[in-house]
């Protein structure tokens, strides 16, 4: 037996029994932390809380480890497999690379708020293809297809699971601000710095129709649920609905006093909301594009909107560094949420409404109880400012993107609250 390996298991006999350190066992035994572990069995052996940076575990089987609470987030080397029958909870720190299934993490990890440093990163992930700052991105009904915008003028759809490129949209002439699926994900929506909204065909990424009526440029567009209507919004300080099949403008509705940032329709699809320079958020009769609230509160503009998922309440983010949650009815201010520290460009509900979700120029991304507006995580790795966040559909991830040319995605699931925690 070589000394390496007498090391080796002479470490995995002593940690299971004992507790003992494992970074000083290694030392104490004089291996080589990025050489002679490559290939190894370490069995049983206790890593708890412990950081092992600069540890290589190329090809290494790790079956019984105790990691609970251990950084791994700068080792090299490892995969899932080797983790396979590791004692893991929702403490241990995985490289940004690590592509850790979900099935394997959920059923040992204990749900509960975690802190920023302790939140499990699932993958980083470059798409290779946009020139320049992701702008906007959404996902297909089922999951399976992100969309994005950038500011490279095109709009590109990739597969959700892999990254990999599936179509380029070619059109816009300028930055793409921003991008959609239809609800039932056969047609993209797209809007941009050359003052036009765009339907593209999901499945060929044929122009359908592209819509001309804006002066200037145009920040924000969403499908209404039923797929029926488009809300654009942008530079001319108008909120403006669109029918999907012949292209026609429907209604032109004013009041804003500069530019449209962000709009949105409900998930019944009979208000609209919108959020502007003019520092407001306001609400709309989507059938009769008649005013029924401006809700005042933000010091500065206000970048993003979204409705909750039953109607009932508002959610707001901008330039004042707040997050702002609204209930729709009444129009009264809830909760100001503060922890930002710059602007907030990206807000947005988990599908069951019981969370928030928001980042910014301080390249955070930080998840939020909805109900009490108590922040769960702060998350940070991207390197610029974040200019899009949200949920995927099944509300199982997280995903942002920004100047970096990443995007990233988060567990979504494993921070949740428990009753009485």
């Amino acid at each position: 037996m070589s000394l390496s390996k007498r090391i080796l298991k002479r470490i995995g006999q002593v940690a299971h029994a004992r507790h003992l350190n494992f970074v000083q066992l290694v030392k104490l035994g004089g291996v080589n932390r990025r050489t002679d572990f490559r290939g190894a069995e370490l069995r049983d052996v206790d890593m708890r809380n412990q950081d092992l940076t600069g540890f290589d575990f190329s090809g290494t089987i790790l079956p019984g480890c105790d990691l609970r609470g251990t950084d791994l987030s700068r080792t090299s080397g490892l995969t899932a497999e080797a983790l396979a029958t590791a004692r893991l909870d929702a403490t241990t720190r995985f490289p940004p690379d690590l592509h850790m299934p979900l099935s394997q993490l959920r059923p040992q990890l204990e749900s509960r708020v975690l802190d920023a440093e302790h939140w499990p990163l699932l993958a980083t992930v470059r798409l290779r293809g946009h020139d320049g700052t992701f702008l906007s991105f959404g996902f297909s009904p089922d999951g399976a297809r992100v969309v994005s915008g950038s500011m490279d003028e095109n709009v590109r759809l990739w597969d959700a699971a892999s990254g990999a490129l599936l179509a380029t949209l070619k059109g816009h002439e300028g930055r793409v601000y921003s991008v959609g699926f239809s609800p039932d994900g056969t047609r993209l929506v797209s809007a941009g710095e050359d003052s036009t909204v765009r339907l593209w065909d999901a499945a060929s990424g044929a122009l359908i129709a592209t819509l001309t009526s804006h002066r200037g440029r145009v920040y924000s567009v969403s499908f209404s649920p039923d797929g029926v209507r488009l809300v654009s919004g942008g530079d001319d300080d108008a909120v403006r609905l669109w029918d999907t099949a012949s292209g026609a403008l429907l209604a032109t509705l004013t009041g804003h006093g500069a530019a449209v940032r962000s709009v949105g329709f409900s998930r019944d699809g009979a208000r609209l909301v919108s959020g502007s320079t003019d520092e407001t958020v306001r609400l709309w009769d989507a059938a009769s594009g008649a005013l029924l609230a401006t809700l005042t509160g933000h010091k500065g503009l206000v970048f993003s909107v979204g409705f909750s998922p039953d109607g009932a309440r508002l959610v707001s983010g901008g330039d004042d560094r707040t997050v702002r949650l609204w209930d729709a009815a009444s129009g009264a201010l809830l909760a100001t949420l503060t922890g930002h520290e710059h602007a907030v460009t990206s807000v947005g509900f988990s599908p069951d409404g019981t969370r928030l979700v928001s980042a910014g120029w301080d390249s955070t991304v930080r998840l939020w109880d909805a109900a009490s507006g108590a922040p769960l995580a702060t998350l940070t790795g991207h390197e610029g400012w974040v200019n899009s966040v949200g949920f995927s559909p099944d509300g199982v991830r997280l995903v942002s993107g920004g100047e970096d040319g990443t995007v990233r995605v988060w567990d979504a699931a494993i921070g949740a609250p428990v009753d009485g925690a």
